[in-house]
C-alpha cells in the first residue's frame, strides 16, 4: 500500500472460496471527480487539483506508476474535521506496476484511457512516469474546464488531433519522438 492520505488505501483483501476471486476493499467516497460541479469556485477547484497532483506523486516517490490516471480514477471524499474542503485520493490501480521490478522504460499500448494516452504511447515508444503527468494534466484541464482537452475519436487520428492542441511533433518538442516505430516525418 502506499502511504498517502491522496492515495485511496486498500482496507482488506477478500477471496471468495468457490471462484477463488480476490476482492479489495475500499473506502467509499462520495462520487469520481468527472462529478457535476460548481467550476466557479476557483480556489476549491484549485485545492482539488492541487490534491491530485499530490496523488501522482506520492506514487512516484515509490516507483509507483499508475498508467491509468483520468478523473474517474480520482474519488472525492466530502468535507470533514481534517479536511474541511474535502479530498481526492487517487484510485484503480489495476493497470500500476513498480518501476523497479520491470525495465525502467515500459512498451505496450493497452495502457491509459484514449483521451489521456500520451503520444509515446500512442506511437509504440518506450515510455516512463512522465506519462502518467501527460494523463495528470489531461485530466487536470477536464477537471478544471468540464471538458476534453483533446478531441480525440480514434486511437487512428489520435496523433492528429494532440498536434492540433500542441503544435508539431519532432525532436525540438519532444525529445527522441522520431525514433518512435510508428513516428512519421508528417507529424
Amino acid at each position: 500500500c502506499i502511504d498517502s492520505e491522496y492515495v485511496l488505501p486498500i482496507l482488506d483483501v477478500c477471496q471468495e472460496d468457490l471462484k477463488g476471486e480476490f476482492y479489495t476493499i475500499l473506502p467509499m467516497g462520495k462520487a469520481d471527480m468527472t462529478m457535476d460541479m460548481d467550476r466557479s469556485d476557483k480556489l476549491l477547484l484549485k485545492h482539488y487539483l492541487y490534491q491530485m497532483v499530490l496523488g501522482v506523486r506520492d506514487c512516484h516517490n515509490v516507483s509507483v506508476m499508475h498508467k491509468d490516471i483520468k478523473p474517474h480514477n480520482f474519488i472525492y471524499f466530502p468535507p470533514s474535521e481534517s479536511s474541511p474542503f474535502g479530498t481526492v485520493k487517487l484510485a484503480d490501480f489495476g493497470l500500476s506496476s513498480i518501476k523497479t521490478c520491470i525495465h525502467p522504460h515500459f512498451i505496450g499500448t493497452q495502457v491509459y484511457t484514449l483521451l489521456d494516452r500520451p503520444p509515446e504511447i500512442l506511437l509504440s515508444g518506450p515510455y516512463d512516469n512522465r506519462a502518467d503527468v501527460w494523463a495528470l494534466a489531461c485530466s487536470m484541464y477536464q477537471v478544471y474546464k468540464g471538458e476534453y482537452l483533446f478531441d480525440i475519436k480514434s486511437e487512428r487520428t489520435a496523433i492528429s488531433d494532440i498536434i492540433t492542441v500542441c503544435g508539431v511533433l519532432n525532436d525540438d518538442t519532444w525529445f527522441g519522438v522520431t525514433n518512435y516505430p510508428l513516428y512519421s516525418r508528417r507529424y
